[in-house]
């Protein structure tokens, strides 16, 4: 197949995906579990159980209050609402979990608290409960919650379930944690001053494509 034939199919095959990037300015750290949140600065708070990380996976196992808090350099102090932020995490709860795991997530406008029962997530902010997504937390699920000012997304595996434009200032101090229950993590990502924004593949591909095939259809020497 020439190449011609090669960068049009890609970009046709690739129309209607999009491309992850961050805001400038934007930083984002990333837990991969390759190695333990401790050791990582990030700060365990727990009534008991324990925890492990194999082959890139967290695994926690407590009966109760089990949670990593994030270092102040991650998001107390470099939370900046009028910019956004965003927090993603790929995580799944244990069947046998008695204690749903969770996440707490502060700022100045929201006091956010996502729990993962058995039948879905339930969402609530500022105490007040917003939203309930059915699905099976038994498996790997992809959630992402974004912000900027008032308004806050909730995005399951590409979806979005939950649009929150709330103007109360949540008057909580800045503080993320998660974890909890029996329940297995793949990677918290947290982007401060900043957030992720989907760009439409067509910006970054057409050129190439188009450049690829203006090469191709570019006479040879000796033709």
């Amino acid at each position: 197949m020439s190449l011609g034939r090669i960068l049009r199919s890609m970009l046709l095959a690739t129309l209607a995906s999009g491309i992850i990037v961050t805001t400038a300015g934007a930083v984002t750290t990333t837990l991969t579990m390759d190695t333990d949140p401790v050791d990582e600065g990030w700060r365990l708070i727990n009534n008991g159980g324990s925890h492990s990380v194999s082959d890139g996976i967290l695994k926690i196992d407590a009966p109760s209050y089990y949670e990593f808090l994030a270092p102040d350099s991650i998001w107390r102090y470099a939370v900046d609402n009028d910019r956004g932020w965003a927090i993603e995490t790929r995580m799944r709860r244990d069947p046998a979990s008695g204690t749903p795991p969770e996440m707490w997530i502060q700022d100045t406008k929201h006091y956010s608290h996502p729990q993962f029962l058995s039948d879905g997530m339930r969402f609530t902010s500022n105490s007040a409960f917003q939203g309930f997504a059915a699905l099976d937390t038994s498996v790997f699920h992809t959630y992402l919650f974004e912000s900027r000012g008032d308004r806050l997304d909730v995005t399951i595996d590409g979806k979005l379930v939950l649009i929150l434009d709330d103007p109360r200032s949540s008057g909580a101090s800045f503080v993320f944690f998660f974890g909890n229950g029996k329940s297995e993590w793949d990677y918290v990502s947290v982007t401060t001053n900043g957030f992720p924004v989907p760009i439409p593949a067509t910006i970054w591909l057409m050129g190439i494509a188009l450049a690829g095939l203006a090469a191709a259809a570019r006479p040879r020497k000796g033709q």
